[in-house]
């Protein structure tokens, strides 16, 4: 965590597999967008730093816990729920007019 934050370590750092794992979730979204499952006018660049961000959020809480209250599968199973189905209840709509 202190190395992220380090200016001098991200100056002298290529984050090289960082922007390989970022382009794994973009060629992802991509397909779901081709394939009709996802929005079309999704901003992939948006999308694939909110899933990144979430991922290592939930991971490195895993990791730092004593005692984890959720295992890693039930964390990434309601993450997926989360990211493709939202927070309103099903009918409910977040968008006012």
């Amino acid at each position: 965590m202190e190395l992220r934050q380090s200016t001098k370590f991200l100056k002298d750092y290529t984050p090289v597999k960082f922007f390989e794992y970022l382009e794994v979730i973009s060629d992802i979204l991509e397909e779901g967008k081709r394939e009709g499952v996802l929005r079309p006018d999704l901003n992939v660049s948006i999308a694939r730093r909110a899933i990144f961000g979430a991922l290592d959020e939930l991971s490195l809480t895993y990791i730092l816990s004593r005692k984890p209250k959720y295992h890693p599968t039930v964390t990434a199973a309601e993450l997926c729920r989360l990211l493709l189905e939202g927070m309103c209840a099903p009918g409910a709509s977040a968008v006012t007019g």
